[in-house]
C-alpha cells in the first residue's frame, strides 16, 4: 500500500514526463495504489491538458480499476493543513494527500521535493 499524490500519477501516465520511468518502476512492483479524490481530481485536470481527449479517456479508463480512492472531509483537511508547520510551495491538496497517507500509515509516492520534505518531517513525530 502506498498513497500517491498528483505528481506521481502525471508521470506514472504521461510518457513525455521526466520522471516516468521512474513512476512505472516503482508502480509495477504494487498492485494498487491509494489516492485522495481530490488527488484524482488534480491528476485528470493536468493530463487532460497534457493528452487528447482520446488518450486521456482511455488512460484514465484503463488505470481506474488499479485505485482505491478516499476522501476526507473539507474540515478535517482545513485542521491539518492549519496546524501545519510553515513549509514553502505547499499546496491544500498537498497536506490533504500527506494527511491521508499519515492516517494509512503508507509511504508516500510524490516527486514534488517541498511535499516529500514536509511529509518527511511530519512522520519522524
Amino acid at each position: 500500500m502506498a498513497v500517491a499524490d498528483s505528481s506521481f500519477i502525471v508521470a506514472l501516465l504521461y510518457p513525455a514526463d521526466v520522471n516516468h520511468e521512474k513512476a512505472v518502476e516503482i508502480f509495477n512492483s504494487l498492485n494498487r495504489l491509494d489516492i485522495l479524490d481530490w488527488a484524482v481530481g488534480e491528476s485528470a485536470t493536468v493530463l487532460s491538458y497534457k493528452l487528447n481527449k482520446e488518450d486521456f479517456v482511455s488512460i484514465w479508463r484503463a488505470f481506474s480499476p488499479f485505485l482505491n480512492t478516499y476522501n476526507l472531509s473539507l474540515r478535517d483537511a482545513l485542521n491539518f493543513y492549519s496546524q501545519l508547520p510553515p513549509a514553502p510551495k505547499v499546496s491544500f491538496i498537498d497536506s490533504a494527500v500527506i494527511q491521508l497517507a499519515l492516517s494509512l500509515q503508507a509511504p508516500l509516492l510524490t516527486f514534488d521535493k517541498n511535499q516529500q520534505k514536509l511529509w518527511e518531517r511530519l512522520r519522524i513525530r
